[in-house]
């Protein structure tokens, strides 16, 4: 009998018998419109065999459950990516704001303390700014307690002031936390965002795109190319 090429409507366990040496077998079968098909193996003679079984009445499919676009997996380290990640429009005035907002979100995301997370991001910033030219921020830190990296994009209504690299005012910022337990895993996840970063039509693309669902839909894009 021909292989059939078909999408199983429903996945069924059965006793089927061997034609070449007739031990009765369990199997798993793919019910199709009309019949059913299986192929197995034998473990007696070692012979595939391919059984047939007609039904009387086809079964009815199951639904499909299609995964929200707004939801991204963990991409090379960098996070989850959700429309709650997303801050379209930052009303913030000055650096200190944009961070002080910045730790909000993250807090409601992460569950960690806002205040803690502000103190760790402001204590890096003392290091040296996060503005990496271009009008682009990365402000990023690592926190004990963490289990994963947490990540929040912010669009800022106007530009602002934040000590970067070229001097010139910042409206897009991408703040990530790891966990502080692992440096490697925060490193690989700032190269990734620092490197999409980089790339002019996708900042266009950001500065451009006017909803949230519609940035976070391009950052899932972006980081699972």
């Amino acid at each position: 009998m021909p292989v059939i090429h078909h999408s199983p409507l429903r996945m069924d366990a059965i006793q089927a018998w061997c034609p070449r040496c007739y031990r009765e077998t369990e199997q798993t079968v793919e019910w199709v419109e009309g019949g059913a098909t299986s192929t197995h193996w034998c473990n007696r003679c070692l012979s595939p065999r391919e059984v047939s079984v007609q039904v009387v009445r086809k079964p009815a499919p199951s639904p499909v459950a299609l995964a929200p676009r707004a939801v991204s997996p963990l991409w090379n380290g960098v996070g989850i990516i959700t429309p709650h990640c997303i801050i379209s429009n930052l009303g913030a005035g000055s650096k200190t704001g944009a961070l002080s907002l910045l730790a909000k979100q993250a807090a409601a995301l992460s569950g960690h303390d806002q205040k803690e997370i502000y103190r760790v991001l402001e204590a890096r910033e003392r290091l040296g700014s996060t503005g990496v030219g271009n009008g682009v921020a990365i402000p990023h830190a690592r926190i004990a307690g963490l289990h994963h990296p947490y990540i929040v994009f912010a669009r800022t209504v106007h530009p602002i002031h934040f000590d970067s690299v070229d001097e010139q005012p910042v409206d897009l910022m991408f703040l990530l936390l790891s966990p502080e337990r692992d440096p490697a895993l925060h490193l690989k996840a700032l190269s990734r965002i620092s490197r999409l970063l980089h790339d002019h039509d996708l900042c266009q693309k950001l500065r451009q795109t006017e909803s949230r669902d519609g940035l976070c839909g391009l950052l899932i894009d972006a980081f699972s190319a």
